[in-house]
């Protein structure tokens, strides 16, 4: 599925190049705003190494699972799976010429357990920590790929390797106003889709908060815990996320806490309030 060129109006994401652990910690990690890396990921065999053909050759014979969409592209991690070797899924054949594969999306899946011959391709940043982090990877097919609005309750630092990937951003807010999603049932999940904005349906939704950026290859995303993000692709795309938990000094975890809590407590009220007719 080909994605309409959009007319972003959002904030900047500022680049920084390949900065050192104290200069990414005080301008970005500690306040908590996202940065595009440079200079890191490119210096990954990955970077020079990935591509369709690669792929192919190295784990094309590796069975993986694949997850199916809803009708907004949004792939359903907690759906039923189809499992199927990596080159059939690129190439639509096999079992996934027996499915309908175009409404299914090869996302989140462990490097460790499913493409273990990836792991010498890249290094795990330096900037979080090792803690507990674990890279995951993503690959769209040549029509591209949506993950809708949501936000994950650990730090991410997204790496892209082939092709470009468009990104918006909203900070924490108000939960309600960024309207968790009623037909998903997923918390996390927005129904606003800020790539096609209907402030009619959606009128306290935060837009005017909204960071835009488009991911380059070779360059790296931190987006920082409870930030809201939308990805999409428009055609191949390979990329690589690492989730952490980083260990911070009392008062940022006690920060981390509160937070947590207050979004719990807002997403119990939300899902207990009746759907509005």
């Amino acid at each position: 599925m080909n994605a309409p060129p959009s007319t972003p109006t959002g904030r900047e994401v500022p680049r920084l190049h390949a900065p050192d652990l104290a200069e990414f910690r005080r301008r970005h990690l500690k306040p908590k705003t996202p940065v595009i890396l440079t200079g890191v990921a490119s210096q990954w065999p990955a970077f020079k190494k990935w591509d369709i053909a690669f792929l192919r050759r190295t784990v094309g014979d590796n069975q993986v699972p694949i997850f199916p969409a809803d009708s907004d592209n949004y792939p359903v991690l907690h759906g039923k799976p189809v499992h199927l070797s990596l080159g059939e899924y690129l190439d639509g054949t096999g079992a996934a010429a027996r499915t309908d594969t175009d409404n299914y999306y090869l996302a989140q899946l462990s490097i460790e357990r499913y493409l273990p011959e990836l792991n010498g391709d890249f290094s795990y940043p330096g900037y979080l920590g090792k803690g507990d982090a674990y890279p995951v990877f993503w690959l769209s097919r040549e029509g591209g790929s949506h993950t809708n609005l949501h936000f994950d309750t650990a730090e991410v630092l997204f790496a892209q390797i082939l092709g470009s990937k468009e990104v918006w951003l909203f900070p924490p807010g108000d939960y309600r106003s960024h309207y968790p999603h009623p037909r998903i049932g997923h918390p996390r999940i927005s129904a606003f889709n800020p790539f096609a904005p209907d402030t009619d349906q959606f009128p306290d939704f935060p837009m005017h908060a909204g960071y835009h950026c488009r991911v380059e290859p070779g360059e790296m995303l931190y987006i920082p815990f409870h930030w809201w993000h939308h990805v999409r692709a428009g055609t191949q795309s390979i990329s690589v996320s690492f989730f952490y938990r980083p260990r911070f000094a009392w008062p940022q975890w006690f920060h981390e806490k509160r937070t947590d809590r207050i979004y719990d407590r807002e997403i119990r009220k939300a899902v207990a309030a009746p759907t509005p007719a």
